[in-house]
């Protein structure tokens, strides 16, 4: 709240109010305390404390100084007031003190401020002139009283403290006309922590305090206590107090004040109106929605000054240049490289919040991508594969890997022979673990922590056999620039979901990183250190938090906060302590705490950093060297200066709107360039709109004019626009949104030559009667010298000059005959420009209202090139016949006279009639600007030939495809993490029609590029894939196709289907649908005659597989499917012997499957199909076959001669002492299956804990993770929950029944998303 002036003149202080304290020591430095919150907090006490004790009072109560920051000065005052009854006004302001460069003074409501409660507020003044009228200082600051106060005042830094001058106490200056105080700053503040204390003067002990702190500016003059003290209690005594606050009429109020030096200049900011770039140099982010994590990673690449001057250095020349010949270069969608650079300029010139719509945009994201919080990791490796890409090939090539690439080596030595086998592997990040550990130097130690290999899980070291080794990776070097990746978000196996990991985890302003190296790396002696530069932050929990970044934008050490769209400047406990999380609190020390402290813990817990960004200290001053204004490619400012110049352009053109008509012009010349529905493009047609089909010259000439212009101008410009031909020879016709949703000619526009310089624009919209709110009209141009009648006539009787024989049918040539590839040049060139502008009219045919004269546009129809293009137009009595104008179109086409034509009305685009030939105009209901198609009538039983090789023979068959044509992306089929499988021809060759796929072996590749197409929404499969076939060069018999939806989710088009099946029903023409080819080694037909066979492959264990796909003939068996399976992993007839196939559903084993066994019932939409070489299970089903020592030794050889040595009498066994049990896997509950089910043997005489081994070796597991399994009996008969076993000295034999299924229990560590419905991050471009 604002104070008013000081009270009013009748109020006087009293000598005795003013009382001079002794000096007071300066009050030393918290360090360990933490700001508080901008809002005011209350701390109130009754107590035995004596107030006026000042410096008691202000140690005890004055709050914590901030973290990181320094007192500027600090003191206190008393104001005594000695007649309470005296203060009349509602609002008091008290003296004026001054502490350091400022003047305050309490304001007090005594009477309440709107309620029940005495109202107490500080309010600061800031240095201050008096100026005379004239304009003229004549005093530095405020007027001083004459009146001194020797109270000191306590001044302290974070060296020494001093003390300050003694405070004055001073009056405001009076309202003159002749002088004016003026603020010296207007952009002011002051941060002050504060607190007012209420006292008896008698009584000191008898008080009340409330505290607070504020940032105090021009905004917010004032900060204090509505409800100080409850206005009935002041004059009564309280619980704890034997005399009220005001007695005898007196009362004092000591106000505590502490300035606290505000480095940041944020401190307690409320952030309103401010202005990143004025305060720190520096820009954000616009939000999109969800993109905080996106500018986060932005904003710490763009400080990564050599990126972004490498980024600079990307080639986009040619694509800006390109962009510039568009209409509007800012509605182009950008490539992410152009985009990113233009981001970096904006970040770096702008003064405002930068944009990242267009960055997105490049990525190939929608708006729903906008409001998805994707993973950061994930966004960083696709954003860099991305760039590097484009920077193949260029001067910068591979200079992402200097910067950001690193190396470890992942190695398995032996401990008792001199062996090691060890892989070199780059490293982008490094993902180090956050839970259990302590700091940054415990995570680097955890992730080189090595596994001790022995017993079962003994390494196979070549040349030396089993034997026990370490296990482990190591770093050969660091790159110079190191982003960790700290794992705050883990999937939580007993939630089954992705949780957040709030732990306490430390981080370094510097880190040796030597330790970590190989100690035979050829690198280790040099200087290993390196400074943190950024850290990311997450805030807030797995399913809802916000992230930002806090930056060293230089090699200053100056931490700034980049929050979106605002960024400042931070402490050293704001980039440290506040992000290293929290350990969880119990429930007790919580309930134990204020609701302030509570609210303090749960932000520590929810606030971590996730990704921390060091630079190597040695490469410094190269990382983060100053990017100028060389390092940008000049073609960036000057694309975004023109695009800018457009938007300002725009913009005037918004403001002056009401004062313009907007025109476009249809000619002639436009026309003829234009195929499609009505007689020009219409962009706000969404459904039948696509810029992408449309001839440049088709479009209608664009321009305004203002209301108050001459028609003379308007007719200047459209004589211009048609190759300045005379204002006589041609006519201006308003064109009308009719109810059927066409745009035609509707009257012409009359205005006399003499009268062009009179009548306005704006007449001629009013006289145009359209009654609409529009500025918008649109005009058609007729021109006398191109009706279809006169070019005709005008022509023949010119041959006539030359030859009196001519006729009208002598013009008619099989030979010379013209389609849509001449037909604009013909007419143009052959006949119009042959006539001189002598034998033109001296003026129009009347076509108006009261005329039986119509003007219609013909259109021309060409089946063989699949042409559909205006012609001209053609003014006709409408009582004649419509087979009068038939004469004339074979004259214009040089086509036979006695060829047939049909012709069509284009009534609207899904409305198409044949005209009968025989009928009036009148009777065919045309009127001014109706639409006539005419082409050559092709008889579907006399020219068969010719009409089934047309795909659209016929006028309507056209107009049809034009309604419901759709836009195709067609690309190769990318499968994910699968082999290309057999029956794809894996080489990609083209194999020609006529060709079998071996014969296209040594065929030039084509079919592996991208393409679009424009085709009819009821285009058969056939049709599709000839088209298809044709652009890659491929016989289309042996193309299949997908269509791509959401989520990259693909389907197969059946044979037979039609894309009308597959797309939306209301289909845009605007939008692009997205289809994916493979090329087969079989026909599509074939295909659809096979059984498609998903085989998952178990090379080794039951937790690695892989899918492979296999085609087996539907009346095929499994035979068929083990010969397949033998041609794909090159197995020799042994290994094909010992083949288990098995099918499981929800992950427990339903059937064996045997040779026999017929392919076409095995249903894999309900099963899934395993399969893997297993000896002793194919011994076992084969048991009845060879002799029991055979199958016996069969089985027995699967098993570890260790483990087989511990069964006693194992030279004995039997088949009597062998059985093979089902094993499925799960987690605490059996409904809750995952992973791979299996068949595991169990051997009479074995003890459990040799049991665990082979489970061990099955699983395929490490001895730490086996060692967090479960293993428990699935009972088949009675209550059906876990049995767990525990004894190591039971024998599985005897615990598990024959029906029985032994179950481990253990989390599903397969990756998953968060949910079913998550989008995948990518980039598209």
């Amino acid at each position: 709240m604002a104070s008013d002036e000081i009270a009013d003149s009748n109020y006087k202080l009293s000598s005795e109010s003013i009382k001079k304290p002794n000096k007071l020591p300066s009050s030393p430095s918290d360090s360990d305390s933490s700001a508080a919150s901008s809002a005011t907090s209350s701390q109130i006490s009754e107590t035995t404390d004596d107030s006026s004790n000042y410096e008691s009072i202000k140690v005890k109560y004055m709050p914590k100084i901030p973290q990181d920051y320094d007192v500027d000065i600090e003191g206190y005052f008393t104001w005594h007031i000695d007649d309470w009854r005296e203060l009349k006004e509602h609002k008091i302001s008290g003296p004026r003190f001054k502490i350091g460069d400022y003047e305050w003074n309490l304001l007090l409501f005594p009477r309440g401020n709107g309620g029940s409660y005495l109202s107490v507020y500080l309010e600061p003044h800031p240095p201050s002139t008096i100026i005379d009228k004239d304009g003229d200082s004549n005093v530095d600051d405020a007027v001083e009283s004459p009146e001194e106060v020797s109270q000191p005042v306590s001044k302290q830094t974070s060296v020494q403290p001093d003390v300050a001058e003694s405070l004055t106490l001073t009056q405001p200056v009076q309202d003159d006309e002749d002088k004016k105080e003026v603020i010296n700053d207007p952009d002011w503040h002051v941060c002050a922590q504060f607190v007012i204390d209420i006292w008896n003067p008698k009584y000191p002990d008898v008080h009340k305090q409330n505290v607070s702190h504020h940032r105090f500016s021009a905004e917010e003059t004032d900060w204090g206590f509505s409800n100080f003290v409850e206005l009935r209690n002041l004059h009564s005594p309280g619980k704890y107090n034997k005399h009220p606050f005001l007695e005898d009429n007196k009362v004092n109020l000591t106000a505590y004040v502490r300035i606290i030096k505000d480095h940041t200049g944020v401190l307690w900011h409320n952030f309103i109106n401010y202005n990143s770039k004025k305060e720190t140099g520096h820009v954000g982010l616009n939000n999109q929605g969800a993109t905080c994590y996106l500018n986060s990673l932005l904003q710490s690449y763009f400080f990564t000054k050599l990126f972004r001057k490498k980024v600079y250095q990307i080639p986009t020349q040619d694509e800006v240049e390109k962009d510039s010949e568009s209409a509007d270069e800012s509605l182009i969608v950008k490539s992410v490289s152009l985009s990113l650079q233009r981001v970096f300029y904006r970040l770096q010139k702008s003064d405002e919040p930068v944009d990242t719509n267009e960055l997105t945009s490049s990525f190939g994201w929608d708006s729903s991508d906008a409001f998805t919080q994707h993973d950061v990791q994930e966004l960083n490796r696709i954003l860099m594969d991305r760039l590097e890409n484009k920077m193949k090939g260029t001067e910068i090539e591979g200079c992402l890997t200097g910067i950001f690439v690193g190396r470890m080596k992942s190695f398995i030595r032996c401990i008792n022979v001199d062996y090691e086998s060890s892989r070199i592997e780059d490293f982008w990040d490094i993902q180090l673990n956050v839970k259990g550990m302590k700091d940054l130097k415990e995570s680097f130690k955890n992730y080189i922590e090595s596994e001790t290999l022995t017993g079962e899980n003994q390494y196979d070291a070549s040349g030396y056999g089993l034997q026990d080794a370490e296990k482990g990776v190591v770093f050969e070097n660091f790159p110079p620039v190191l982003h960790l990746q700290l794992k705050r978000f883990e999937y939580d196996f007993n939630y089954d979901t992705l949780v957040k990991i709030n732990d306490r985890h430390e981080f370094l302003d510097s880190i040796d990183l030597k330790p970590y190296l190989d100690a035979g790396t050829d690198v280790i002696n040099e200087d290993w250190e390196y400074k943190l530069q950024g850290v990311l932050v997450h805030s807030g929990d797995i399913s809802a938090g916000h992230y930002y970044a806090l930056i060293k934008p230089s090699i200053k050490d100056e931490w700034f906060r980049f929050d979106d769209d605002r960024v400042w400047r931070v402490t050293p406990h704001e980039v440290f302590e506040e992000n290293f999380g929290c350990d969880r609190k119990t429930e007790a020390e919580i309930r134990a705490m204020t609701r302030a402290e509570q609210y303090a813990y749960q932000n520590r817990r929810h606030t971590s950093a996730y990704m921390l960004v060091y630079v190597r200290k040695s490469k410094l001053i190269d990382i983060m060297g100053e990017v100028n204004d060389a390092d940008i490619p000049h073609h960036i400012p000057e694309q975004i200066l023109r695009e800018e110049e457009e938007e300002n352009r725009k913009r005037k053109e918004r403001e002056e709107m009401h004062l313009y008509i907007n025109f476009k012009l249809i000619t002639n010349d436009t026309f003829m360039h234009y195929q499609g529905f009505d007689l020009a493009p219409d962009e706000n047609n969404r459904t039948l709109y696509a810029n992408d089909v449309y001839e440049e010259e088709s479009y209608p000439a664009s321009f305004r004019l203002l209301k108050t212009d001459s028609a003379r101008k308007l007719y200047e410009i459209v004589s211009n626009n048609i190759g300045g031909v005379d204002f006589s020879h041609f006519r201006l016709w308003h064109m009308i949104n009719r109810k059927n949703s066409t745009i035609r000619p509707d009257l012409p526009i009359y205005i006399s030559p003499e009268n062009l310089d009179d009548v306005t624009i704006e007449d001629i919209v009013e006289k145009a009667g359209t009654g609409r709110r529009s500025n918008n009209f649109n005009l058609y141009v007729e021109e006398i010298g191109k009706d279809l009648k006169f070019v005709s006539k005008t022509v023949v009787e010119l041959a006539k000059e030359n030859d009196e024989t001519v006729k009208f049918e002598d013009f008619g040539s099989n030979d010379a005959e013209i389609d849509s590839t001449n037909i604009i040049k013909h007419f143009n060139e052959d006949l119009y420009k042959k006539i001189p502008v002598s034998l033109y009219p001296k003026q129009f045919v009347d076509v108006g209202e009261d005329s039986q004269n119509i003007l219609l546009l013909l259109k021309y129809y060409d089946p063989t090139h699949k042409s559909l293009r205006g012609v001209t137009h053609v003014i006709v009595d409408e009582n004649t016949t419509v087979g009068s104008l038939v004469k004339y179109i074979h004259f214009l086409m040089n086509w036979n006279f006695q060829s047939e034509i049909e012709l069509c009305e284009e009534i609207q685009p899904n409305n198409i009639e044949p005209i009968d030939l025989s009928s009036t105009f009148s009777r065919a209901e045309l009127l001014n600007g109706d639409v006539i198609c005419f082409g050559k009538s092709i008889d579907s039983v006399k020219d068969e030939k010719l009409y089934s090789s047309l795909e659209f023979p016929t006028i309507v068959s056209y107009y049809k495809f034009l309604r419901y044509r759709v836009h195709l992306s067609i690309k190769p089929l990318l499968k994910i993490d699968e082999e290309n499988e057999e029956y794809v021809l894996v080489d990609n060759h083209s194999n020609k029609e006529g060709e079998s796929p071996a014969d296209a072996e040594n065929a030039e590749t084509n079919n592996d590029k991208d393409f679009d197409l424009w085709v009819s929404s009821s285009i058969t499969f056939k049709k599709l894939s000839e088209k298809v076939g044709k652009k890659i060069d491929v016989d289309p018999n042996y193309v299949r196709l997908f269509a791509v939806y959401l989520n990259d989710h693909r389907v197969p088009l059946p044979a037979h289907s039609t894309l009308q099946q597959l797309i939306p029903k209301n289909a845009s023409q605007q939008d692009l649908y997205n289809f994916e080819y493979e090329v087969l080694n079989i026909t599509v037909q074939d295909l659809e005659n096979m059984k498609l066979m998903k085989v998952f492959w178990l090379p080794s264990g039951t937790i690695h597989y892989q899918k492979h796909e296999f085609l087996i003939p539907k009346n095929g068996t499994v035979s068929d499917l083990l010969d397949k399976i033998q041609v794909k992993f090159k197995l020799d007839e042994e290994s094909k012997k010992n083949i288990l196939l098995y099918t499981a559903i929800h992950n427990r084993i339903s059937h064996l499957l045997t040779p026999e066994n017929a392919v076409l019932p095995i249903d894999l939409q309900r099963y899934t199909l395993y399969g893997g070489i297993c000896p002793d299970v194919v011994a076992y089903a084969k048991r009845n076959e060879y002799p029991e020592e055979v199958t016996v030794n069969k089985i027995l050889k699967t098993i570890n001669p260790e483990i087989l040595s511990q069964i006693p009498g194992n030279g004995n066994l039997g088949l009597s002492d062998i059985r093979l049990i089902y094993t499925f896997q799960f987690y605490k509950d059996f409904n809750n299956r995952h992973g791979v089910p299996f068949i595991f043997s169990l051997i009479k005489g074995e003890k459990f804990k040799y049991s665990k081994l082979r489970l061990q070796a099955k699983l395929g597991l490490g001895l730490k993770e086996f060692s967090k399994l479960k293993i428990a009996i699935s009972p088949a008969f009675g209550e059906w929950k876990p049995r767990y076993i525990t004894n190591d000295d039971v024998e599985l034999f005897d615990e598990l029944d024959t029906e029985d299924h032994l179950a481990l229990d253990h989390p599903d560590r397969t990756p998953r998303r968060s949910s079913n419905f998550e989008r995948p991050i990518f980039i598209k471009n």
